[in-house]
């Protein structure tokens, strides 16, 4: 996210896109409104995993996507710093657990 085209071409070279830039993944896709993460369920890829990759990923501790960015520039941490976070909705985030939960509890 905090390279410019041009300094992502010197490390990746020009047959990799940046598919963080919005400008390119709309090009990529032919289209002008992509919706933005944070409005995209996560149950489709989670459809995809197999029982027991799903069954690794969440034996443990899990992540869950729930929000972009921070306010915070502490240097550890991988976020996009010192900007205004962005939250998925309430109902997106109920229905990735809702299903995450059905799903464990058949496996």
């Amino acid at each position: 996210m905090g390279l410019d085209d041009s300094q992502f071409q010197t490390l990746f070279g020009d047959k990799v896109y940046n598919g963080m830039s919005s400008r390119v993944s709309q090009s990529l896709c032919n289209q002008k409104d992509i919706t933005e993460g944070n409005n995209i369920s996560l149950i489709p890829m989670y459809k995809k995993l197999s029982d027991a990759d799903f069954l690794r990923y969440f034996s443990k501790e899990i992540s869950l996507y729930v929000s972009q960015g921070c306010k915070f520039t502490c240097d550890f941490c991988a976020a996009e710093k010192n900007q205004k976070e962005k939250y998925r909705s309430e109902e997106l985030i109920e229905e990735d657990l809702m299903y995450i939960m059905a799903r464990l509890q058949d496996l």
